[in-house]
């Protein structure tokens, strides 16, 4: 985990890199790449790690197409001083045994706000 920690793009907790055309997520084979094993065990890996709470995959349409993004749960490795509403909804189930009451109760507030303003 501490080797993927290095891949994420700055604040998101989000699994990314800069390619052509901007931020890109990494898929399971630059996953591989980087935690140097075989297609097939670093998606072994990421199903695991996703069952124990330590990363969330979320599906993604932008442009017409659909993307993959792996984050990582900021309980185990944060990028920033601040969890920011979409890793907290991401985390939730995690992240609500060890927040406190009065932290919960403003990201559901965030959450109603956004909600009512779509």
């Amino acid at each position: 985990m501490a080797t993927l920690a290095k891949k994420v793009w700055r604040d998101t907790n989000m699994l990314a890199y800069r390619g052509n055309g901007g931020i890109k997520p990494y898929g399971i084979e630059h996953i591989a790449k980087v935690i140097k094993t075989e297609k097939r065990q670093a998606y072994n890996f990421v199903e695991k790690m996703i069952r124990l709470g330590m990363m969330a995959k979320v599906k993604v349409e932008t442009d017409g197409r659909q993307e993959t993004h792996y984050y990582l749960s900021p309980i185990h490795f944060c990028s920033t001083n601040r969890i920011n509403l979409n890793l907290y909804l991401l985390f939730r189930e995690q992240l609500d045994a060890v927040l406190p009451d009065w932290v919960k109760i403003e990201f559901m507030k965030k959450k109603n706000e956004s909600e009512a303003n779509e």
